[in-house]
């Protein structure tokens, strides 16, 4: 699959990380529906990867509370704002087509800033590279083929895979060693020498952090979104 990276010179934005919204959970759908109408229009909204907790393919935004997150995006875009979303391991299956109703932008990753003084934003599971297994898997679904082929299946089955693909994927982390789960800083370094970028922006672990890494790079790691919970701001 080819990699789409969104370019965006000057502006304010919001970003948030790992919301893992399920059509199931109305409350947690409700709170950041409420957060999209508290964003200025000015704003561009994007989130680092992981908007659902698994995003089955052609009508997914038919699923059971899902209908107002898409209302309130095509809201939020419609008064004068911007939303992007930058594809993650949850969301791999998404297409620009899916967003494309609701004005919604599909990316692999957003470059803030000038070359050579900007902030790459990514969702950053593609620095695991010690996980194999799990990189192995990336590239499988990222293939155009496959990716066809799974969006042509039935909904139900759509939906059954991913509920199967969920609950691999908690057992499989949970007896995988701490160093297959962290980041390469190597990979980091060698992502942003090649976008021009002196510091990186990623989700994916859940966990804050903020830390150097060679080259004069900085590293920041958002947290997992939850209800109330504050959006990161920037500013370029």
């Amino acid at each position: 699959m080819r990699q789409h990276l969104i370019s965006i010179e000057y502006g304010e934005l919001a970003v948030v990380a790992d919301l893992h919204l399920r059509p199931d959970s109305g409350a947690e759908v409700d709170c950041f529906v409420a957060e999209l109408a508290g964003l200025h229009h000015r704003h561009c909204l994007v989130v680092l990867g992981d908007l659902f907790d698994a995003w089955i393919g052609p009508g997914g935004f038919e699923e059971g509370h899902f209908p107002k997150l898409s209302h309130a995006i095509s809201d939020f875009v419609a008064k004068g704002g911007r939303a992007i979303l930058v594809r993650g391991n949850r969301d791999m299956l998404m297409s620009p087509s899916d967003g494309l109703p609701l004005r919604l932008e599909l990316a692999d990753g957003v470059l803030l800033g000038s070359a050579g003084s900007a902030t790459l934003l990514v969702h950053g599971d593609q620095f695991c590279i010690h996980d194999r297994g799990y990189q192995l898997l990336r590239s499988i679904l990222r293939c155009w083929p496959i990716r066809v082929f799974l969006r042509a299946l039935p909904c139900s089955t759509r939906r059954w895979l991913a509920a199967r693909m969920r609950a691999n994927s908690t057992s499989s982390v949970a007896r995988k060693p701490l160093d297959q789960l962290s980041l390469v800083d190597s990979a980091i370094e060698d992502e942003c020498i090649a976008k021009g970028a002196n510091k990186v922006v990623i989700g994916h672990l859940h966990q804050a952090q903020i830390r150097e890494l060679g080259m004069g790079i900085e590293l920041e790691v958002l947290p997992a979104w939850e209800p109330g919970a504050k959006l990161r701001y920037f500013k370029v």
